[in-house]
């Protein structure tokens, strides 16, 4: 296990008690919560509504696949919303948490559902199950938080096959604007990274050059960053926090809410994006040497 990964995992180790309140109060103790951002889109007028937007999006987009692979897949709410909408298909997920793999296999087999959750990293190209193709990948809010997000994709890229699709919905540092540069941006793009173990929070242009490279050819690109409610309420003293600990010493759980402070803190101040990008594998499978 890669040290950075080892962080992430034992984020997760310690909230179960967390992702269990909030499962009860969002409604979703029938099912795995999602925890991605909720999406305020046009038409959307519940939460619960807003925290599915992204999961039904991508159940709409899987029509037409063979299968789906979550790379990142958590408790399992996005296979669970294909699952739904798409029975036929064959689902499986990757996720480095122990405690979301029992969790997701618990509530898979209560249905009756043949999903495959491996335990594992989304970096090693020997943690994918096999699946029948056309193979429909999505990372939902996981590309951040790979150690190289280079590795992701060309691992991603050697288990797909020509006509493979990834999906990849996630932060991005805003580009073409002058909001994501200056001292202030800096600071909290630093405590996002480093409180929300995100080191591949990055811009767009440099995710799709990576992508590029690994054989993924950009299809669409859509911006929600209007979407995503912004915490105006937090201050920047908080988002620059995580800038002045190191970030190898701050315990886990409150390195995160340090990290999300910051994160939602650039939304409101345009530093962030968040977008929805569509790639096609193109090229023959990639070496991972």
């Amino acid at each position: 296990m890669r040290p950075h990964e080892e962080r992430v995992r034992a984020y997760y180790r310690r909230l179960p008690l967390f992702f269990g309140l909030a499962e009860r109060a969002s409604g979703a103790a029938a099912g795995p919560l999602p925890v991605h951002r909720a999406i305020w889109a046009p038409g959307v007028r519940t939460r619960d509504e807003a925290l599915r937007y992204t999961n039904r999006r991508i159940a709409a987009d899987a029509r037409g696949f063979a299968s789906c692979l979550d790379l990142g897949c958590g408790e399992g709410a996005t296979l669970d919303e294909v699952a739904l909408a798409e029975p036929r298909l064959a689902l499986a997920g990757i996720t480095l948490s122990g405690i979301q793999a029992r969790k997701a296999r618990r509530h898979f087999g209560r249905r009756g559902a043949p999903v495959i959750v491996a335990l594992g990293s989304y970096v090693d190209r020997e943690a994918y199950p096999s699946l029948p193709r056309p193979c429909l990948l999505v990372a939902v809010e996981s590309m951040v938080h790979a150690a190289d997000a280079s590795l992701l994709l060309r691992a991603a890229a050697g288990f797909a096959v020509t006509g493979d699709r990834l999906l990849v919905v996630d932060d991005f540092i805003a580009e073409g604007t002058g909001a994501a540069s200056g001292a202030r941006a800096r600071r909290i793009v630093r405590a996002a990274r480093n409180g929300w173990r995100a080191p591949s929070l990055q811009g767009v242009r440099e995710l799709v050059g990576q992508a590029g490279a690994a054989g993924w050819e950009l299809e669409r690109n859509e911006d929600w960053s209007a979407w995503v409610p912004a915490a105006r309420w937090l201050t920047l003293e908080l988002a620059g926090l995580a800038a002045a600990i190191d970030p190898e010493r701050l315990p886990p759980v409150p390195a995160g809410f340090v990290g999300s402070s910051a994160l939602l803190r650039g939304y409101a101040l345009g530093v962030f994006s968040y977008r929805f990008l569509l790639f096609r594998r193109t090229a023959a499978p990639c070496s991972l040497s």
